[in-house]
């Protein structure tokens, strides 16, 4: 139990690498497209651009209407970077490659619904997009993306795991005397 502890502050302390620090991206935008004559079977396409500089990471939730639209696949559209889906969350990030101008970075497909009335307005969109530099760790409420951002911690601290989630893909730790619950996959060792 004792090694395990250690093993854990060791991989902690090693350096956080590719974080989600919010910092003002110079432009996030989505957009629809799509035929012009939108009918049931119809295929629409939600695409997520940034740009900026130094961008090591993106965060956005897809929102859109299910009674009208039927998502059908995503696709990551930089070459190298990691992609996780979490639900209708996407994060995209890579240390080595940032993004230093505008760039389309997901694009998601929707059919539109077969019961589809004539028109129907049809409404889908990324929110809480964000964008990162990779230089702090957001610090959680609980072991998910779903829950709130609580703090930071600086890349490179040295902070000792208290514990895992079942599967150890989020540690619990103390950081400053505020405890939460950092990502295992942010994580070098």
């Amino acid at each position: 139990m004792k090694n395990n502890r250690i093993i854990k502050t060791l991989v902690l302390m090693l350096a956080l690498l590719v974080i989600l620090l919010p910092q003002r991206a110079e432009a996030a935008s989505a957009a629809l497209s799509g035929s012009g004559t939108v009918q049931a079977g119809s295929t629409v396409t939600l695409k997520l651009s940034v740009s900026g500089s130094g961008i090591m990471g993106v965060n956005a939730t897809l929102s859109y209407d299910s009674s009208v639209l039927e998502f059908t696949n995503y696709d990551q559209k930089i070459s190298g970077w990691t992609m996780v889906v979490n639900g209708d969350s996407f994060l995209l990030y890579d240390v080595s490659n940032p993004i230093n101008s505008s760039t389309n970075v997901l694009s998601v497909t929707f059919r539109v619904k077969s019961d589809l009335a004539a028109g129907t307005a049809l409404s889908a969109s990324f929110k809480d997009i964000t964008v990162t530099d990779g230089n702090n760790l957001n610090m959680r409420g609980g072991p998910g993306t779903d829950y709130d951002k609580i703090g930071q911690v600086p890349a490179s601290t040295g902070v000792t795991a208290l514990g895992t989630n079942e599967d150890g893909s989020w540690v619990v730790v103390n950081y400053n005397g505020t405890y939460g619950w950092l990502k295992t996959e942010f994580l070098n060792g």
